[in-house]
């Protein structure tokens, strides 16, 4: 088992030419891709070079005597590699301000703005004015509306009172000239007529006649 082993890792590293750089196979019928020059299937602005390099951090030298082909099961790993590490960035990154931005909300919700609630006052008691000031101009027009109203019946009344005081004048006048015709009209009392002097006898008492 180890001497297999050893013997297909002497066998590999004895065709550099030919075998995948990274599971070192070599296969004549199998096609291979160069690792400078092909690009990522799922980029295809990414060479394979460039994966490699920010997958495991190494740096390729194009001129170097190392392998410089990858297989294609080996591509379609680095592919995969390659996708799986750039989706973690952008969700982790995703969801990191995600986080920053629900704190900054929270910091921002207990952060009261002074100027912002006094102008909620301010505006408050602007509305509590106009309402006051609305409120008062209706109890003024009410109030104006009776004083006319009120204005309006002082003439009735002044007539009525005016009528009263005809009605008792005449009263008072017909009472006056009632009293005055009473008395032109009550009968004089019958009083003992006087006896015409001339017809009068004189009576001396002297003579007796």
């Amino acid at each position: 088992m180890d001497i297999k082993d050893e013997s297909q890792i002497e066998f590999t590293i004895t065709s550099f030419s030919t075998c995948c750089r990274l599971c070192l196979s070599s296969n004549e019928n199998e096609h291979y891709y160069d690792i400078y020059l092909c690009s990522l299937a799922s980029n295809g602005e990414i060479t394979f070079m460039e994966a490699i390099h920010r997958i495991t951090n190494i740096e390729l030298i194009s001129n170097s005597k190392l392998p410089s082909k990858i297989c294609k099961l080996c591509s379609a790993r680095l592919d995969d590699a390659f996708c799986f590490i750039r989706d973690f960035h952008r969700t982790n990154e995703m969801l990191q301000n995600y986080l920053d931005n629900e704190e900054m909300d929270k910091e921002d919700g207990d952060d009261i703005d002074l100027s912002t609630v006094q102008e909620l006052c301010e505006l408050d008691l602007t509305h509590q004015q106009i309402a006051m000031d609305e409120e008062h101009e209706n109890q003024c027009k009410g109030n104006k509306q009776c004083d006319n109203k009120s204005a309006s019946n002082e003439p009735e009344l002044d007539n009525e009172s005016e009528d009263h005081a005809q009605s008792d004048g005449e009263k008072r006048t017909l009472t006056a000239v009632d009293l005055i015709l009473q008395q032109i009209t009550v009968p004089p009392s019958k009083s003992k007529r006087r006896t015409d002097k001339s017809t009068l006898k004189h009576h001396c008492t002297e003579c007796d006649k």
